[in-house]
């Protein structure tokens, strides 16, 4: 906390211990988790998929695809912002690509609102770039020729 901010009030002060539980228990763990005891039923997600999720069985099933690619290790959250319902943070979450054995990044921007002490409204920005063009995905070269 910088030195001019509010302290947290004891609400936000759970909120802020149940997403670090969120992301700890979601990235770092060896098996699936249920996001049913994180994301509220009527949930809206956006940034985790092309798509829009809508509920906790699309939030599950988009959940389960990444950790069926990825063997998650560590998250570390190097920002996070709480004003009573709303958050925002910033995270790097380190993984092992399956297919290929490569260690990867993933670094997220997230920008939320908690709705009955659970994740209601979620938008994540992610950089898959690094981890593309680590894979071999993403051709830096040609990136770089074309935007400069």
């Amino acid at each position: 906390m910088q030195p001019d901010e509010e302290p947290l009030s004891p609400r936000e002060l759970i909120y802020r211990a149940f997403l670090f539980t969120w992301i700890k228990n979601g990235w770092e763990s060896r098996t699936s988790v249920s996001v049913a005891d994180y994301f509220h039923p009527e949930c809206v997600i956006t940034g985790m998929a092309p798509v829009v999720l809508e509920g906790v069985d699309q939030v599950q099933a988009a959940y389960q695809s990444l950790h069926a690619r990825v063997d998650h290790c560590h998250a570390e959250v190097n920002f996070m912002l709480i004003r009573e319902e709303s958050f925002s943070l910033v995270m790097e979450l380190q993984g092992i690509h399956r297919d290929t054995g490569m260690d990867i990044v993933i670094e997220v921007g997230v920008h939320g609102r908690l709705k009955d002490d659970l994740v209601f409204q979620c938008h994540n920005v992610v950089d898959y770039t690094s981890m593309y063009a680590k894979l071999g995905i993403l051709d830096v070269e040609k990136l770089r020729d074309e935007l400069g």
